[in-house]
């Protein structure tokens, strides 16, 4: 729990750091606290430090999320942005497995010593981060609007950019006064849309209740009917690796098949699967339990996992990208810690088959809103977007401007 609660703080933080400092800066930060945070939780000598560390750590993971899908959206031409922020989902992904194959390597050593490598082990990825982030280029969109065009142009010719997003970037709106969070409490019409998709993606993309499902995994297993733990183990590592795999296979597809069908029918196809799990706990069929269980983890893996990220990345207002990425995600964690310190309570209190009946209908709802409101945002530079959202509300005042589009 404490980890996404620092989430949100982090998130939250990261917004403004975005903007005053950069994107890069940003991340590089970000990686700082978390191997600081998971060396505090390895070296803890009692549960107020290890907390202390884990809150450390939640912090950075907060961060994570809200700054580096939205530096790859802007840093990549539109024509490879799905499938390159859908990377990080991937490494996110990748880390999971990797933490449970870890659980099950280090389950043999005494345990005063494997959990303290296995938290230990979570600052490895920062580290290589730090050695490699340092080359990488700053965000040209940050540039652009905190500096003008000029700092944008010496950091395309400083990182040897394709040609197709400097067109992208340079044809976009130059320098711009910063946004304030008054903007966004008090949005204009466009802004307004722009907000409530991308605010519901970052909850809706925990409403399916991913995160409770994978820490909890063992659980419900048990409770459909298989005690052992060896199998309760081997079926946890095993979802892991078809995560992996449909995760892959929906980070290739989404510059084709696009955003929109994948959130939809991802959602529905989420709702089918909890229909399936509420009716296996009624009927006590375990395989048909374990099957819904698998199919809704690669389901959300093919769609709202990696397609979610994207959305959010792209389709808010350079201007406003930061805060409102941030914002996202902060609601995102907060909606995750809700959901994983309520699943056990609310599956005590409803019964495992109420509880997952309650949620096909929160899938199906989330189809619905998305269905309604979600454009297809897909071969559109970052700019198209933000004059398609202004199009669809009729703020005028944008469309009117007359500086050339983004798109290539």
């Amino acid at each position: 729990g404490i980890l996404n609660v620092a989430g949100v703080v982090g998130a939250l933080a990261s917004g403004w750091a975005m903007n005053a400092f950069g994107r890069k800066a940003t991340i590089i930060t970000t990686c700082l606290i978390a191997a600081a945070g998971s060396v505090m939780a390895a070296a803890a000598t009692g549960i107020n430090s290890l907390l202390l560390g884990r809150a450390v750590l939640g912090l950075a993971i907060g961060g994570v999320f809200a700054t580096v899908p939205m530096y790859i959206a802007e840093v990549v031409p539109l024509r490879m942005r799905g499938c390159l922020v859908s990377l990080s989902e991937i490494c996110l992904t990748v880390g999971v497995l990797v933490g449970f194959l870890a659980g099950c390597g280090l389950g043999a050593l005494p345990a005063v010593y494997s959990w303290r490598l296995l938290v230990l082990a979570g600052a490895a990825p920062a580290v290589l981060n730090l050695i490699f982030l340092p080359r990488l280029p700053e965000s040209p969109r940050w540039l652009l609007l905190r500096r003008g065009p000029d700092a944008a142009r010496k950091e395309f010719a400083r990182s040897g950019a394709p040609p197709e997003l400097v067109h992208e970037v340079l044809d976009a709106r130059e320098e711009e006064p910063e946004a304030s969070w008054e903007e966004l409490v008090r949005p204009t019409p466009a802004l307004l849309r722009n907000l409530l998709v991308g605010l519901a993606v970052g909850l809706i993309q925990q409403l399916t209740g991913i995160e409770a499902a994978m820490y909890y995994t063992p659980v419900m297993i048990a409770r459909a009917g298989l005690a052992s733990e060896r199998v309760q183990l081997l079926l946890t590592v095993g979802m892991g690796v078809m995560k992996l795999v449909a995760t892959l296979g929906a980070g290739a597809a989404v510059d084709s098949v696009g955003r929109r069908p994948m959130l939809i029918y991802g959602s529905l196809s989420i709702a089918a699967c909890y229909a399936a799990m509420s009716a296996s706990y009624a009927s006590g069929w375990v395989l048909l339990c374990v099957g819904s269980l698998y199919v809704f983890v690669a389901c959300y893996a093919m769609s709202l996992g990696p397609a979610g990220w994207v959305v959010i990345s792209e389709v808010f207002p350079t201007r406003f990208r930061a805060q409102s990425a941030s914002l996202s995600v902060a609601i995102n964690r907060a909606a995750s810690a809700a959901c994983v310190l309520t699943f056990l309570s609310l599956a005590n209190a409803l019964t495992p088959a109420g509880l997952f009946a309650v949620m096909a209908l929160v899938n199906v709802g989330s189809a619905a809103f998305l269905y309604r409101f979600l454009p297809e945002t897909k071969g559109k530079s970052l700019e198209d977007i933000e004059l398609e959202f202004a199009a669809i509300s009729g703020h005028t005042a944008v469309l009117k401007d007359d500086r050339p589009t983004g798109r290539v």
